[in-house]
């Protein structure tokens, strides 16, 4: 995941959920992957 080009997160609060897996997807954000958080709340996921 950290390679990826973009990162689809659907229904998901992974940053709080999953914090440990959530690194991955943030280090592919540092290299310029698009994260695309698909949840109708507001969660610390969606702040990132």
């Amino acid at each position: 995941m950290q390679n990826a080009d973009a990162i689809v997160i659907m229904g998901s609060n992974m940053a709080e959920c999953h914090p440990v897996a959530f690194r991955w997807p943030m280090k592919a954000k540092e290299k310029g992957a698009k994260i695309i958080h698909v949840d109708p709340r507001f969660t610390p996921t969606r702040r990132r």
